[in-house]
């Protein structure tokens, strides 16, 4: 069991040394902690983050989440879902966030999400909602 938690702002200091005193915080709690648990939220968030504040290209993001996915450090929650919607994110142009959603919905037993977002509706699985109708 992970010794500790983060939230999205001490998991994103982990990586980036845009504020020297966080990022040595941030690296000493997850190395003295041996695994830190990191949850859907926060990767949703560190996405969002990367994307739309640091202005990283979608690669570069899919790269990022890759190299979480393939370290020992982290306990990623509902991993089957991030790696899903890491692949899909990789592959297509809706936002992350999106395929989580949709990933999390097809591990319950739900075959389709309605969105009005056209971008996600492209997406297998989604379908585009037209104001008036429900079917």
């Amino acid at each position: 069991m992970p010794a500790v938690a983060v939230d999205t702002n001490v998991f994103l200091r982990i990586f980036l040394q845009d504020d020297g005193p966080q990022h040595r915080a941030a690296v000493e709690l997850a190395e003295s902690s041996g695994q830190v648990f990191v949850g859907v939220v926060v990767l949703v968030e560190t996405v969002w983050a990367l994307r739309k504040i640091y202005r990283l290209a979608r690669p570069k993001v899919v790269h990022f989440l890759t190299q979480v996915l393939e370290t020992n450090a982290f306990i990623i929650e509902n991993r089957s879902v991030i790696e899903a919607a890491t692949f899909a994110f990789a592959t297509g142009k809706a936002d992350f966030a999106d395929h989580v959603i949709l990933e999390s919905a097809r591990r319950n037993g739900v075959e389709r999400i309605y969105t009005f977002d056209l971008d996600f509706s492209r997406v297998p699985g989604a379908q585009r909602l037209a104001p008036g109708r429900h079917r």
